[in-house]
Formats: C-alpha cells, sequence, structure tokens
C-alpha cells in the first residue's frame, strides 16, 4: 500500500484524520504552481503538501 492509499483511507474513513492523497495530477500541478521543488517525488510531497493543510481540514 502506497502513500496515495494510506492517506485516502486516512481522510475519508470514519477516523477522519487530516491526510492529503497525492496522485501524480496534484504532484505536477503542486510543482508548476509552486507549492513544491520540481525536484520533490510523489512519496515526500505528501508531507510537504500535508504540511500547508489548515488546521481544520478534514474531508467535509
Amino acid at each position: 500500500m502506497g502513500p496515495k492509499i494510506s492517506a485516502a483511507t486516512l481522510l475519508f474513513s470514519t477516523l477522519r484524520i487530516p491526510a492529503m492523497p497525492v496522485d501524480s495530477h496534484h504532484h505536477r500541478v503542486a510543482q508548476r504552481l509552486g507549492l513544491i521543488g520540481p525536484k520533490v517525488g510523489e512519496g515526500p510531497a505528501h508531507k510537504l503538501l500535508e504540511a500547508l493543510l489548515p488546521p481544520a481540514w478534514d474531508a467535509q
């Protein structure tokens, strides 16, 4: 199980744990917007993008 599936499970389960599922499309857009660097891989992008989430982030 990869980081995207794990994050999606946490976010959309009844646990409602804040998480940011990142797939290749999210990754590419985040790079183009300058949210992550051009050499950041999809795996490390999860933690970097999660750090940008507001404290009250949930699946709603």
